[in-house]
């Protein structure tokens, strides 16, 4: 195990020199869906204490 962390430890946490790999791709995902998350909560946040039933109540469905 330690040989092969020795030998793959560039393409484990960044890049296999064509494409992005390992951490780098996790901390792009992770980024992607707090920044999508972020864009849907604050609709849906706003929807959840509309006085209107039929926009509150798939809101609070879901």
């Amino acid at each position: 195990m330690i040989e092969l962390l020795q030998e793959y430890w560039k393409p484990f946490l960044y890049s296999d020199g064509n494409n992005i790999t390992g951490l780098a791709m996790t901390l792009w995902l992770l980024s992607a869906s707090i920044f999508i998350g972020f864009l849907v909560s604050i609709p849906l946040s706003i929807a959840r204490v509309s006085p209107h039933f039929y926009i509150r109540w798939p809101v609070q469905f879901y």
